[in-house]
């Protein structure tokens, strides 16, 4: 009976003997996450968090804590509008990449997009739960039937077009600075050499490339678009 419970959570102390932490290096060159091996870790019930057996429970009313905990619009805006400062200042035939029809457009779509998810963030009613009315939830105190904390169907909505947007915002990052935007801001090489044109366009590539993690960053876009077709459309 204990067993099919289900598991605990517990607290692992990172300096405790047998945890061992390596950085991993991500596309972009940074190391923002560690691969982590436990080998004969012992850790005393004292850490368990919860109730035995409440594992499952926990994991999930973390899930969806993690859901709700939206970016706000206005980090996007002053990207944009960073982009617009770049586009005026690059010279693209007699006048600027602004001026272009084409990056034009695509400024203004972005502008559009950047208008919605800023009308969509303000009908986002009430603040994200806490984590201890999650764990309540999870415990079943109010859960959608099958014993998981119910989700706010608009957070997830905000969540996917949030990161759609950014990751677009990125692409044209690197599509106004062109090859400027190619190397890796490496130390060892901007230090010796100094940079290929503007010196601000050094992250442009690193920015889209960790930006390519937002599509998994707490549920994976497809996770997140199962839900809101499940909970907003009914499917």
């Amino acid at each position: 009976a204990r067993a099919a419970a289900g598991p605990s959570l517990l607290v692992i102390d990172l300096a405790a003997p047998g945890v061992e932490v390596a950085p991993l290096r991500l596309l972009d060159g940074r190391t923002d996450v560690c691969r982590i091996t436990l080998t004969q870790v012992s850790v005393p019930v004292t850490r368990r968090l919860g109730p035995q057996g409440f594992g499952a429970q926990a994991a999930e009313a973390l899930s969806a804590w993690a859901r709700q905990q939206v970016e706000p619009a206005a980090g996007l805006r002053v990207l944009a509008a960073r982009l617009g400062l770049v586009a005026a200042g690059l010279p693209d035939g007699d006048g600027s990449l602004a001026d272009d029809p084409g990056f034009a457009r695509k400024l203004a779509e972005l502008g559009v997009e950047l208008a919605g998810l800023e009308a969509l963030e303000s009908r986002h009613a009430g603040a994200p739960r806490s984590w201890e009315t999650l764990l309540s939830l999870g415990a079943g105190d109010r859960s959608t039937g099958d014993g998981s904390p119910p989700d706010d169907p608009l957070a997830a909505v905000l969540r996917l077009r949030h990161a759609q947007i950014a990751q677009r915002l990125g692409e044209l990052l690197v599509e106004a600075f062109g090859y400027y935007s190619l190397p890796y801001p490496d130390p060892l090489t901007i230090d010796n050499e100094g940079p290929i044109g503007h010196d601000y366009a050094l992250t442009a590539l690193q920015g889209l490339l960790a930006g390519r993690s937002l599509a998994i960053d707490g549920d994976a876009s497809e996770l997140l678009k199962n839900r809101i077709a499940k909970q907003v459309f009914g499917l």
